[in-house]
């Protein structure tokens, strides 16, 4: 159905690599989406449920484009063009909705971790000044021995 002189030319492959470059975007970004809106105690329940939607999808598309066809007569290219129509409405409106609200929800995730992550990070540089000021005590008392044993040794050879 197209209009091009010739589907299977230059024009034609431009437009369908560039469809296909943009058609794979959301569906790559929206889980780093999940990650920087949900705590880190939840974020792999979050992922879980994302990866059984899109293996729904798989199999609901397929169903609507053969139920489609044989419950309304309609040949599989128009069944597929309703199916793939549909679906991508309404993902277009989740993502228009993503957009809005996906600031408001970073913003809330970064506030309510922050003050966590700044206590986590005062008690790790509490732990590094201890352990290197314990690191440093026992190396000056390794040389205090040391030094110790030469002068009793008189530093010298036997």
């Amino acid at each position: 159905n197209s209009t091009f002189p010739n589907p299977h030319g230059y024009k034609a492959m431009g437009y369908s690599i560039l469809g296909g470059c943009i058609a794979s975007l959301p569906s790559v970004n929206v889980r780093p989406c999940l990650l920087n809106v949900n705590p880190p105690e939840t974020r792999g329940a979050a992922l879980t449920a994302a990866n059984l939607l899109v293996a729904l999808g798989r199999g609901i598309g397929p169903s609507c484009i053969t139920l489609l066809g044989s419950g309304f007569g309609l040949s599989r290219q128009t069944a597929f063009n309703i199916t793939l129509g549909g679906f991508w409405t309404i993902a277009a409106i989740q993502l228009l909705f993503l957009a809005n609200t996906l600031p408001h929800d970073q913003d809330a995730m970064e506030a309510n971790t922050l003050p966590h992550d700044q206590d986590a990070m005062e008690a790790e540089l509490t732990r590094y000044a201890e352990s290197a000021a314990a690191s440093r005590k026992n190396s000056g008392n390794n040389l205090e021995d040391k030094n110790n044993d030469d002068e009793e040794g008189g530093g010298g050879g036997g």
